[in-house]
């Protein structure tokens, strides 16, 4: 059960004759002004995306086997996928993130730090070929200068 309590908050300020003040006060006059703060509404939670979220961006049927064939492969590796913002995913290992994955319509992105701390190029996978390419060449090597 969720409870949203209406809260008000409220600020006063002082005035005295004792001190300057554009509201004119006679000799001893005092004044309290109470005055409401705006809330405003509580903000939606944010929807935390998934790797599902990401693939069913994919529109290939083929591609999205693939795609979630590729996940499995890198989760037992040892790798983590991590979804962030837009169609994007991280992948990391020990710690460290070493490769993006974003997913299009009709193929996913891939790109992977290489050991000397450069970036490869976007790699467009689209098919088996293309991802066995990538993910021996690239992903293998990286994870192996990550031990």
């Amino acid at each position: 059960m969720s409870y949203n309590p209406i809260i008000s908050i409220y600020y006063y300020s002082c005035y005295s004759s004792f001190f300057p003040s554009q509201l004119n006060l006679k000799n001893g006059q005092q004044t309290i002004f109470l005055t409401s703060l705006e809330i405003g509404e509580i903000p939606e939670l944010r929807k935390i995306p998934t790797i599902d979220d990401k693939e069913r961006y994919i529109e290939s049927e083929e591609v999205k086997q693939l795609f979630r064939k590729s996940i499995g492969i890198l989760k037992e590796k040892g790798i983590e996928v991590k979804p962030i913002r837009g169609r994007w995913i991280s992948l990391w290992y020990k710690g460290k993130r070493f490769a993006y994955i974003a997913t299009r319509r009709n193929w996913f992105l891939c790109k992977i730090e290489k050991p000397d701390g450069s970036w490869t190029e976007l790699f467009r996978i689209t098919n088996q070929e293309e991802w066995d390419r990538v993910f021996q060449e690239y992903i293998l090597s990286a994870i192996r200068a990550l031990e």
